[in-house]
């Protein structure tokens, strides 16, 4: 079997790494991702002479001119790895110590031993967003890498019917340099803590809607990695938040379609949602790993949606594409207790 791995930090001190007075410094906290899949790219463009006036009738040379360097990574929802990319995400949590007194989002008392790290609405706020520095190795080739000022534009959740609860998020970079074998020792979450599985997932939903066969929700904003003019590089050197604000939104697909799920699309009606994962492994006094996604407040509302093709079946399947978003209240909280105490 191959011997890669990918280590993960996050960038703090002077700001977002890039090619020249890269970011010196990273937070404590160190993780490797044990993705299923893990995929960069320098997006070169080259410079292109074909259209100047020089008597050939053939392409003429090129030279790379920019770079817009971008990551993505599918991997499964291990309780310490979906927190870090949250962080890496939405920016640093609101974390708190069990002690018995505490509750999460299900009204479950946490014990001393299991820590909450809570995402309340509005995110990635101010104009920096948090970055995160990757060292990806492949051992077999010997090639290793050092992507620098990476950010998080989109993290997905998705749950197939078998393998796990998964994240798919992508995002863009600064910098990609190829550099020598860092000889990391790779040091992963424990073997026996599962990823989180459709199996435990729970819903509360709008009112007598359809019984849901699959649920997959989204968090989504815009990153800008920009080569300033007099920057002095082929690479980005700047990393801003983008216009827009932070969605959370998915799709819901019913094994049936009811007059609720129809009602409340062409209404637009809010209802409270409440997508909860609840683990099998136990971090202290009998309570397990949790991650929670909720809508309080009314705040969640399909946006379009209806039946699929109408043919001759007992059963026809719907499918609502759904946001969470403000009115009176916050529109949105992520939740997830751990064994993880800090990261920072």
């Amino acid at each position: 079997m191959a011997q890669g791995y990918v280590e993960c930090r996050f960038e703090t001190g002077t700001g977002p790494g890039k090619e020249s007075g890269v970011s010196s410094s990273f937070a404590a906290k160190v993780i490797y991702f044990p993705a299923t899949t893990f995929n960069f790219d320098t997006n070169p463009n080259p410079l292109e002479r074909d259209d100047e006036m020089r008597t050939q009738n053939e392409p003429i040379r090129f030279d790379q001119e920019a770079f817009a360097p971008s990551w993505s990574m599918d991997i499964r929802a291990y309780p310490d790895v979906a927190a870090f990319l949250l962080k890496a995400h939405l920016g640093a949590p609101t974390t708190t110590a069990g002690d018995g007194v505490i509750a999460d989002l299900a009204a479950a008392v946490i014990p001393v031993g299991a820590t909450r790290h809570t995402w309340t609405a509005p995110y990635a706020t101010g104009s920096t967003p948090q970055t995160i520095m990757f060292r990806v190795v492949v051992p077999e080739h010997s090639m290793y890498w050092d992507v620098r000022g990476a950010s998080v534009e989109s993290l997905e959740w998705s749950t197939p019917d078998s393998g796990g609860v998964m994240l798919r998020v992508s995002g863009k970079a600064n910098y990609i340099s190829s550099i020598a074998n860092p000889a990391l020792t790779a040091t992963y979450e424990s073997l026996a803590i599962a990823p989180f599985l459709r199996a435990h997932a729970a819903l509360t939903w709008l009112a007598s809607s359809a019984t849901c066969e699959t649920l997959n929700v989204g968090v989504s904003k815009q990153v800008e990695h920009v080569r300033t003019y007099g920057g002095g590089s082929k690479w980005p050197d700047i990393t801003e938040h983008g216009e827009g604000v932070v969605q959370i939104s998915g799709q819901f697909d019913g094994r049936t379609i009811t007059s609720a799920d129809w009602a409340a699309m062409i209404a637009a009606t809010r209802f409270t949602a409440l997508i909860s994962y609840v683990h099998t492994s136990i971090i202290a006094t009998a309570y397990p790993y949790k991650m929670f996604i909720q809508a309080p407040n009314t705040s969640a509302a399909y946006i379009s949606g209806g039946p699929a093709d109408i043919q001759n079946r007992k059963r026809t399947p719907s499918s609502w594409n759904f946001r969470f978003t403000r009115d009176s209240a916050v529109s949105a909280t992520i939740q997830v207790v751990n064994a993880t105490a800090s990261y920072a």
